[in-house]
């Protein structure tokens, strides 16, 4: 089975090696299309990770103005130690250690819901994209269209990401006006 597989691989790659790798569409019927350069090349996909840059980076800087807070508290907390009791310094230092726990909880919960975002609209992108695809196969005369990362070998005209993308385009726009999840 194997090799009756590989021999049909073989073949087909030599029909497409002999073939001119011109950049007009095949006859097959078989495409290809990159999941992610439609996601990342999409007006809704830039979109979101525009949004994405924007998130981080706010999250960044109220993580640097809380870890400059600490800092100081911290560096307060020792000076003060000499001058305070061995059980005040000690209950003032668990109260600042539980502060600190929070916060760092807190934060990577802000960096997780950030991650679930960009997850739902990902997925949410693929879900209304997907309803697109069977249209725009019978414009195009398409019979199956393959993920580029599980082919083999295929010429480059073969890859209608660029289409899709137009197509995704011009129904989806950048993904914020309609239902969000």
């Amino acid at each position: 089975m194997i090799r009756a597989t590989a021999l049909v691989v073989l073949i087909l790659a030599g029909a497409f090696v002999a073939q001119p790798m011109a950049q007009t569409a095949p006859t097959a019927g078989v495409y290809t299309l990159n999941q992610e350069r439609l996601f990342s090349g999409s007006l809704f996909g830039r979109r979101v990770m525009t949004e994405l840059a924007q998130r981080q980076q706010e999250l960044a800087r109220e993580n640097k103005k809380l870890e400059e807070q600490l800092k100081a508290e911290e560096k307060d907390l020792t000076v003060r130690r000499d001058s305070l009791d061995p059980k005040t310094f000690r209950k003032l230092a668990d109260e600042f250690d539980k502060r600190v726990e929070k916060i760092r909880k807190d934060q990577a919960r802000k960096a997780n819901a950030l991650n679930s975002w960009v997850d739902g609209e990902r997925k949410r992108f693929f879900e209304e994209a997907s309803r697109l695809l069977p249209k725009l196969a019978l414009d195009l005369g398409i019979t199956v269209i393959l993920d580029e990362r599980a082919t083999f070998f295929a010429v480059r005209a073969a890859d209608i990401t660029p289409r899709v993308i137009e197509r995704v385009d011009a129904i989806l726009g950048d993904g914020t006006s309609g239902t969000k999840p």
